[in-house]
C-alpha cells in the first residue's frame, strides 16, 4: 500500500530508491547534533544509507518527510505496530535534518502522521518514548498532546485523541475564518456605499478577536473568542513566562495589544481619554510601565511581565474592547475618512503612551486614516499577535 500524507507544506510518503542522497544527508546532520548523544548511532555510508532506504521502502512504517514546495527530503517519520502491545498500538518515532529545526515542520508532520494513525488505521492508542534528558523532543510529544505516563514513555489514547483533535481542528478553522473576514472587511471598509457592511463585518471580527465578554450583552456576539481559546487553560505561572529563545511572554502580548487598541482609538480616533488612565487601572495592574511596550528585550519583558497583575490586565484588555465597539458604533460613513489630527497625535507623546525608540509606529499610525486604523491596531494587529500567544502557548506544552 504506498501512502501519501499532504500538510500544507509536507509531503508525507513511502520512501523509493532515489531518497538515498538525501536521507544520508539527514543521517549525516543528525549524527554532528547534540541531539545524536540520545540515540543508537545512525549509519552514515552510502551503501549503508542505500540499504536503510531499501528496507524502508519494503513497507509503510517508515515514511519520507519532504517540502512540498520543493521535494527536499528532510526527515523521516516512523509509524510502525507495536507488537508488545495488546490492540492496535503504534509507535511513533522522528528524525529530521538539524537545517530545518525551528520552522515546526516536526509538529506539523507528526500530527500529520498521528491522523493517519487514528483515522486510517483505526489505532486504538499511540506508545512511544525518548530520552527523558531529550528536551526538545519531550516538548514535542507533549506539544501533540501525548502524556508522559512513565519517565520517557508518553502516549495517547483514541478517545484522547479525538478530544484533542476536535479542538485543533475548530481552532484552525476559525483562525482561518479569521484570516478570510479581514481580507474582506479590507476590501470593503474604504467603499462608502457598503459602510453598514464594513461596521458589522468589523464588529463581528473584533468580538472573535477579544474574549466573549466584551460583546455578551450584545446581539452581535462571536461563536468563538481566539482569545479565550488561548487563555483559558493557561496557569498565570504560564502567561507571564517568556519561553527559550523568545522575546515575548503572553503577558506581554495582552498588554501590547490592549494598548496598541487602546491609544488609537481613544487618543487618534475619538480624542477621549485613554482607558488606562481611568478608574486607577495602571495601579489596580501593578504595571511598571505605560507605554506600548515596544522596544523592550526579553529581560525586560520577563521582569514586567513578573510585576503584572494578571486579573487587572485582562480586565483592561476587556474594557478597551468594549471602548472601541462605543465608539465604532457611533461613526457614520463619512467617519472611516477622516484622518488624524496632528494635535491628537501629539498627545502620545505628551502621555508617554510610545517611547521615543519607536517613533516609526506613530508615523505609521499618523499617516493612517480612521479606517486604516481600524484594519490594523483593531483588527489585523490583534490576529497577528494573538498567532504569536498561541504559539507560545504551544511551546510550553
Amino acid at each position: 500500500m504506498m501512502i501519501t500524507i499532504e500538510t500544507d507544506r509536507l509531503t508525507i510518503r513511502n520512501f523509493g530508491p532515489d531518497d538515498w542522497q538525501d536521507l544520508q544527508e539527514v543521517a549525516v546532520e543528525y549524527q554532528a547534533s547534540e541531539s545524536a548523544k540520545y540515540e543508537d548511532p545512525w549509519p552514515t555510508s552510502a551503501e549503508e544509507v542505500k540499504g536503510m532506504v531499501e528496507w524502508f521502502a519494503k513497507g509503510d512504517g517508515y515514511l519520507a518527510v519532504c517540502l512540498k514546495a520543493t521535494g527536499k527530503l528532510i526527515g523521516l517519520i516512523a509509524i510502525e505496530r507495536r507488537q508488545d502491545q495488546e490492540g492496535a498500538v503504534y509507535n511513533l518515532g522522528y528524525v529530521f535534518h538539524p537545517g530545518y529545526h525551528g520552522h515546526g515542520y516536526a509538529t506539523e508532520g507528526c500530527r500529520a502522521a498521528m491522523a493517519y494513525v487514528f483515522d486510517q488505521l483505526a489505532a486504538d492508542g499511540i506508545l512511544t518514548g525518548t530520552h527523558p534528558d531529550n528536551e526538545p523532543s519531550v516538548r514535542l510529544l507533549k506539544k501533540l498532546g501525548l502524556s508522559e505516563i512513565n519517565r520517557g514513555e508518553f502516549a495517547i489514547s483514541r478517545e484522547e485523541w479525538l478530544a484533542l483533535w476536535e479542538r485543533v481542528g475548530k481552532m484552525e478553522s476559525y483562525r482561518k475564518l479569521c484570516l478570510k473576514r479581514q481580507t474582506e472587511l479590507r476590501r470593503v471598509m474604504t467603499r462608502s456605499r457598503q459602510y453598514d457592511e464594513a461596521i458589522q463585518l468589523f464588529l463581528s471580527q473584533h468580538a472573535m478577536l477579544h474574549s466573549a465578554k466584551v460583546s455578551a450583552e450584545e446581539a452581535l456576539t462571536g461563536p468563538w473568542s481566539f482569545e479565550d481559546e488561548i487563555l483559558n487553560d493557561m496557569t498565570e505561572e504560564r502567561i507571564r513566562r517568556v519561553p527559550r529563545n523568545c522575546e515575548h511572554s503572553v503577558a506581554w502580548i495582552i498588554w501590547h495589544i490592549a494598548r496598541c487598541e487602546d491609544i488609537t482609538m481613544n487618543l487618534l480616533v475619538a480624542g477621549s481619554p485613554q482607558v488606562l488612565n481611568q478608574e486607577g487601572r495602571l495601579d489596580r495592574i501593578n504595571s511598571p510601565i505605560r507605554h506600548a511596550g515596544n522596544e523592550m528585550d526579553a529581560a525586560d519583558v520577563a521582569r514586567f511581565s513578573d510585576a503584572l497583575d494578571i486579573d487587572a490586565l485582562q480586565a483592561y484588555r476587556v474594557a478597551v474592547g468594549r471602548r472601541t465597539r462605543e465608539i465604532v458604533k457611533q461613526f457614520g460613513p463619512e467617519d472611516l475618512k477622516q484622518k488624524v489630527d496632528p494635535a491628537r497625535l501629539q498627545r502620545i507623546w505628551d502621555e508617554g503612551a510610545v517611547v521615543e525608540a519607536a517613533s516609526g509606529i506613530v508615523d505609521y499610525w499618523g499617516k493612517r486614516d480612521v479606517a486604516g486604523l481600524l484594519l490594523m491596531p483593531a483588527s489585523r494587529h490583534l490576529i497577528i499577535h494573538l498567532n504569536e500567544a498561541l504559539k507560545l502557548k504551544r511551546r510550553r506544552q
